[in-house]
């Protein structure tokens, strides 16, 4: 029988990997089209401008915690996509500018997929390189606003019991 305690010894000795670094392939940079095919909570950068971005700060209750958020509406030449911003991200950006954002979410909301900012996200303005965008794009619809006034309307009123709810 052999002696069940041999002895092996490993050497470890520094090296170096031999290859060339391809900055794309590590790179998330998509455009907004490829982000609008995306998994959801798949992480994308794009660079997009902003077309449309509400004043309007919604304010949201999450774990016991009041959060700010402002839609905005991002284009570049193939899309445009709905992204929300989040607290600090909310003023890191303005209408007409063109900017890089990196480590946006995508995520879906009544079927519909949008970008989400996070902490992680980071908000860059760069140069206007999307000159010939139409302005007027199918998505920006949504945003447009109608006034109106309530005419009438019927209430209905049913006693019911506060132990079963039965009417």
């Amino acid at each position: 029988m052999k002696n069940s305690k041999s002895k092996k010894k490993s050497k470890i000795m520094p090296t170096t990997a031999k290859f060339s670094y391809n900055s794309h392939v590590s790179s998330s940079m998509v455009t907004i089209n490829d982000a609008l095919e995306a998994d959801e909570y798949k992480t994308v950068d794009v660079t997009g401008k902003i077309m449309n971005k509400k004043d309007q700060i919604q304010l949201v209750f999450k774990n016991n915690k009041q959060l700010r958020k402002v839609d905005c509406l991002i284009t570049d030449q193939t899309a445009s996509i709905k992204v929300t911003l989040w607290e600090d991200a909310i003023n890191a950006v303005r209408s007409g500018k063109t900017y890089i954002f990196a480590n946006l979410k995508v995520r879906v909301f009544d079927d519909v997929k949008f970008l989400n900012t996070n902490p992680s996200t980071t908000i860059v303005e760069t140069d206007d390189i999307f000159k010939d965008i139409n302005l007027v794009p199918d998505e920006l619809n949504d945003t447009i606003a109608a006034e109106g006034r309530c005419v009438g309307f019927i209430l209905k009123i049913a006693k019911s019991c506060i132990v079963c709810n039965n009417t």
